[in-house]
């Protein structure tokens, strides 16, 4: 029986997640969210449906282009959320990178905030028409406007090249915010699994190079430590290495895409769980599953912002995997992982509600 640490969730008769939606702490980024463990009753049996169908991947022949059209078929979006307006543009500038702009449906006599959305997939796969659905979430229960980055895959484009279009196209977005009617001067940045660990590090580089200023990071079980029989792995890794959809095969596999050299493993802006300084850098948001093999790194990174005096939202989902949230708006979505994209939306909501120090 595995042990998640979350943060005190109210709990549906089926074990669920239910409408659990923490308070931002507000400006005192001294405050943070209470933590404590619960014992749950194991995989949600949604999830156990969708890893029976699962078929096992031979990672040695295993191209990029058969890791991509297996994405498109896996993530195929069966729910679709209506948002006002749907815009494909490009960014100016050194770096011309792909993106779309979700307009939501929520109208307000004030500006409405920006996330910059960088899509999972392990820095390989997944692109602007893959994560569609995901982002309509998003925009319409954060009702905030979202612009979802294609930045560059690996291995064509190694570390940092992916970062760096993230990283650019932040900073466009900021400067273009009120070209959409959006307010420029709340933006905030949001990933999942290998694009939640671009929300780290371009939280870091907006930081180091002085712009654009972030009011907010959102990071959906994300890739915050390189972890291999080397470096050693955590708790959640050594459990939940096989059988789980993300596998300790497929987390080596995607880094060998990603790095040109092992040795970039030690790069603040690849593992930030291990970066020098994480002050001042904006709020957080911070959700895992109980059984991703990345969720007690998730955990760490949280824990280690807070300890730099980073306000922190965390949530560890009991009896979910990694992705379930991508999943959510697929025909292998969980109730739980429908509820953690309305938590979300509401935890966003509730951080702009409050007045942020300057």
């Amino acid at each position: 029986m595995h042990l998640c640490s979350v943060r005190s969730p109210r709990l549906s008769r089926a074990g669920h997640v239910v409408g659990s939606r923490p308070k931002h702490s507000g400006g005192d980024h001294s405050k943070h969210t209470a933590f404590r463990v619960i014992k749950t009753m194991g995989v949600d049996p949604q999830i156990k449906a969708f890893l029976a169908n699962q078929s096992t991947v031979s990672y040695d022949t295993l191209t990029p282009e058969e890791a991509r059209s297996t994405a498109v078929k896996l993530l195929k979006a069966t729910k679709v959320f209506d948002v006002k307006t749907v815009l494909d543009t490009q960014t100016t500038g050194p770096r011309q990178v792909s993106v779309r702009w979700y307009v939501p449906e929520y109208k307000s006599n004030d500006a409405l905030p920006v996330i910059v959305y960088f899509h999972g997939g392990g820095w390989v796969t997944g692109d602007l028409d893959v994560f569609d659905a995901l982002c309509r979430a998003l925009a319409h229960h954060s009702r905030v406007h979202v612009v979802s980055v294609g930045y560059s895959l690996a291995p064509e484009h190694n570390f940092p090249e992916g970062l760096e279009d993230a990283y650019a196209a932040t900073l466009w977005a900021s400067e273009h915010a009120a070209d959409f009617g959006a307010d420029p001067s709340r933006i905030a940045v949001a990933g999942d699994s290998a694009g939640g660990n671009f929300s780290a590090a371009v939280s870091i580089l907006a930081r180091d190079r002085f712009g654009p200023k972030l009011s907010l990071q959102i990071l959906l079980y994300p890739v915050t430590d390189y972890e291999s029989d080397q470096t050693g792995h955590s708790e959640s890794f050594k459990q939940n290495k096989e059988g789980y959809y993300l596998t300790a095969g497929k987390m080596e596999w995607y880094w060998k895409q990603y790095l040109q050299d092992p040795v970039q493993c030690k790069d603040p802006l690849v593992s930030v769980l291990h970066a020098n300084d994480l002050t001042k850098l904006p709020p957080a948001v911070v959700v895992t599953a109980e059984f991703d093999l990345l969720r007690d790194q998730g955990k760490a990174y949280a824990d280690k912002l807070k300890a730099a005096g980073v306000s922190v939202q965390y949530k560890c989902y009991p009896g979910q995997i990694h992705s379930f949230m991508g999943f959510a708006v697929t025909q292998y979505g969980t109730d739980v992982g429908l509820q953690a994209l309305a938590d979300v939306g509401q935890q966003v909501q509730e951080h702009y509600s409050t007045k942020q120090p300057d």
